[in-house]
């Protein structure tokens, strides 16, 4: 009658039981010993993945132009600070509305951009990559977007900004015509005011 007995659980290997034994010193030994084919192949490996990336991944270009966002006019420069800083806030909205956008959209060229072609709501999607941020603090502004093309990146850029410098231009001149239009309504007023003085002191005086 034989009898077996087995280590108890959890007891740590025996030398030659099977399992390696590894620690720094082993390490450094097989570095020493492999690093003149490890060096190689891991150098080979990292360039085939710079060309795997260079041809997989689609270069992508930025335009920017600046652009000056302040009140303007002798009656907006006596503006409150809170009133400037709502007037400014109120352009940055209006450079991503549809109309300054729209009139950008409908330009040839610029529905031929790579970006553009793959889209379905193309306002959207212009609106949300047309980036604009202060500059420094100052009145100025970075107008920028990114395409594939950059022909195309840049005349976006710019045909935003021309497209909201129209805008403006028209807004401005409406603007002339109804305070043209309320001066000459208060004249007529003050003639017809005076009119009726004069001829009230011509009857008390007869």
């Amino acid at each position: 009658m034989s009898t077996t007995i087995y280590p108890p659980t959890g007891a740590a290997p025996q030398p030659g039981s099977g399992f390696p034994q590894f620690n720094l010193h082993t390490v450094l030994i097989a570095l020493r010993c492999w690093w003149h084919l490890a060096l190689p192949m891991g150098l080979l490996l990292a360039a085939g993945a710079a060309v795997v990336v260079y041809y997989v991944s689609v270069p992508t270009y930025t335009a920017e132009a600046h652009l000056e966002i302040r009140p303007k006019g002798t009656l907006l420069q006596n503006l409150a600070h809170d009133g400037a800083q709502k007037f400014v806030a109120n352009q940055l909205q209006l450079l991503k509305s549809p109309p300054v956008l729209e009139p950008v959209l409908a330009i040839p060229l610029v529905d031929k951009t790579p970006e553009l072609l793959e889209e379905e709501d193309k306002l959207a999607y212009v609106r949300n990559h047309l980036v604009i941020l202060p500059l420094a603090g100052s009145d100025y502004f970075v107008i920028k977007f990114t395409s594939r093309d950059p022909a195309k990146a840049a005349l976006i850029v710019n045909e935003v900004i021309k497209s909201y410098m129209a805008f403006q231009g028209r807004h401005d001149s409406r603007v002339g015509e109804i305070t043209i239009e309320l001066l000459q309504r208060q004249e007529l007023n003050q003639q017809k005011e005076v009119g009726r003085l004069r001829k009230k002191v011509e009857e008390l005086t007869q």
